[in-house]
């Protein structure tokens, strides 16, 4: 339009799946509309702004799903008008927020793809905006960059992240590793925390923050909570029968797994494994507890009516 540009910039908040946790989901649905009336306030009326998220549309938000905000440049003369909105948008979502009494700052990470110069089309702009994004993450969060052709190469790693990680439990790359927890006063070993971990043949052993959140978007991170859990029960059982009187064993439990069905789970495989309920023990996040406190509460009641242990991980944090 008047050989202007059109410029689309995906917006996603760094480090937000902290926030649900520790301070509970309405905390961050609060932190969203929050964000969403800061950039409807940082942009011209020319531009349009929406965020993917699954409940309705309010004004000039248009909410599909996540965390994640699109915002449309409109009437743009050169790449540096783009550039400015984006330092504008950053600088207000950096701004303390209050949520529940307590300050939260969050950052959020920017990708920015121009039209006719890197797609000519909105399904274009998109793929080449999160592939900007997706670099800007990688690069340490807290930042905005503009879409190169030579950032394919981490999309496709990406791709092909989620492709092995799909396949690694059934190839048997997963495989725990345990942390003593000692009595800091007598020295005694009191159990052990399960700790999962990722052993590919060409990635070498892929960190968790690589993947635990990416098995959460995949919606497998139950099928792997599952096999923690089995397996975590399994050994201990085993080294009880080899004569290693190792008193529990922790498993650490996402949110995503934290649901009614949970308690039928963890009876079953006590069953199966034969392990005792007071040799197991289930971690859970403070924002576990917060973020559905009657849903939560009861399902820990029927975990302690089987005779299970629970634990606070993270607390106050």
């Amino acid at each position: 339009r008047n050989k202007q540009q059109v410029g689309l910039m995906l917006l996603d908040l760094d480090n937000f799946k902290r926030v649900n946790d520790s301070l509970g989901h309405r905390a961050g649905d609060e932190l969203l509309k929050e964000v969403g009336d800061r950039l409807a306030s940082s942009v011209r009326e020319s531009d349009v702004i929406h965020r993917n998220a699954d409940d309705e549309a309010r004004m000039d938000l248009s909410r599909m799903g996540g965390d994640e905000f699109t915002v449309v440049l409109n009437q743009l003369d050169h790449a540096e008008g783009a550039s400015r909105v984006a330092e504008r948008l950053a600088k207000a979502i950096a701004r303390p927020f209050s949520l529940n009494g307590q300050e939260v700052i969050i950052t959020c990470s920017i990708g920015i793809a121009l039209a006719p110069e890197h797609a000519e089309d909105v399904e274009g702009l998109l793929r080449a905006a999160d592939t900007a994004m997706f670099n800007a993450k990688r690069q340490g969060r807290n930042r905005y960059l503009f879409y190169r052709e030579d950032m394919e190469g981490a999309n496709l790693e990406r791709l092909k992240l989620e492709t092995e990680l799909r396949k690694a439990r059934e190839r048997d790359q997963l495989l725990l590793h345990y942390q003593p927890q000692v009595d800091s006063r007598s020295g005694e070993i009191t159990g052990a925390e399960s700790l999962v971990r990722w052993q590919h043949p060409e990635f070498g052993m892929v960190p968790p923050f690589k993947w635990i959140d990416l098995a959460e978007e995949l919606g497998i991170i139950n099928d792997i909570g599952e096999w923690v859990l089995r397996r975590a029960c399994t050994d201990l059982v085993s080294l009880r029968e080899e004569g290693l009187a190792l008193p529990k064993v922790s498993v650490n439990v996402s949110a995503l797994q934290f649901t009614d069905g949970f308690v039928d789970l963890v009876s079953a495989v006590l069953e199966d494994t034969g392990l005792p309920p007071e040799a197991l023990e289930i971690e859970l996040t403070e924002g576990i507890m917060i973020s559905s406190q009657d849903g939560a509460v009861r399902i820990v009641e029927d975990l302690k009516a089987l005779g299970v242990r629970i634990a606070i991980d993270d607390f106050g944090t």
